[in-house]
């Protein structure tokens, strides 16, 4: 199931990113720089969603567009140095291996946070901002903005930018397996949510390990919206 490499064009040999390290954190700056002005500006904003609507989309752009312009603009590279490849004959295995390694990956951050739970019992656990957010929006265009956020926007500009653009600049300087944990700790600790930071840990492995095998950020994006799309279905669930 998980095993065939057929998304994989072994006759072609990648090109190394001749982006750095620090380019990631210049992005990862610049996200949490705007996200600090833009909260002290709209502070006691009445309306707290199209305030975190705005800072979403402003945050996904970043996370979204800059890596393909320092790869592809100022470095020259193709898109396929950050996984951008989409073959039509290969589109039905994106989403065979993508909802094959989404639904394993969720179950697998499932099994975590229960492990946690035992662990952990009588913690106070707040759901994540955006969680609370959906619970408390007014109406059905806040829901319909979140929920795009949540399954569309974050998987496609968190895959660009922890695995095509993050994760290959460590992989190129300090190897595969370190590319792999510490892009997925980084990842976990961008999150900024202390219960959540293992499972998500475990969960950027995953991710990383399905980009390295495969090389196609198209998977990983379909992935992560499979993962997106489970949990915010069963949290609507939980609200009915």
């Amino acid at each position: 199931m998980f095993n065939d490499d057929g998304m994989l064009d072994k006759s072609i040999k990648k090109e190394l990113p001749r982006w750095a390290i620090w380019h990631s954190f210049l992005i990862i700056a610049i996200v949490l720089s705007i996200s600090s002005l833009l909260t002290n500006f709209f502070a006691g904003a009445k309306n707290l969603i199209d305030f975190a609507l705005l800072l979403y989309l402003i945050q996904f752009a970043c996370y979204g567009l800059l890596p393909c312009y320092i790869a592809c603009v100022y470095y020259g590279h193709k898109p396929a140095s950050l996984g951008l490849v989409l073959k039509k004959e290969k589109v039905h295995l994106i989403f065979h291996f993508g909802a094959l390694w989404g639904i394993s990956l969720y179950v697998i951050n499932v099994l975590i946070t229960l492990l946690q739970w035992l662990v952990f019992h009588g913690y106070d656990y707040d759901m994540q901002s955006i969680m609370q957010l959906m619970q408390s929006s007014q109406n059905g265009w806040e829901t319909a903005g979140l929920v795009i956020c949540v399954v569309l926007l974050a998987p496609i500009c968190e895959e660009i930018f922890f695995r095509g653009f993050l994760f290959s600049a460590i992989k190129a300087k300090f190897g595969r397996w370190i590319g792999i944990i510490a892009s997925a700790a980084i990842f976990s600790a961008m999150h900024f949510d202390l219960w959540v930071i293992l499972p998500l840990f475990v969960g950027g492995i995953g991710f990383a390990y399905i980009y390295d095998k495969y090389g196609n950020i198209f998977i990983n994006i379909f992935a992560h919206m499979i993962w997106n799309s489970i949990a915010l279905s069963l949290f609507f669930r939980v609200l009915k």
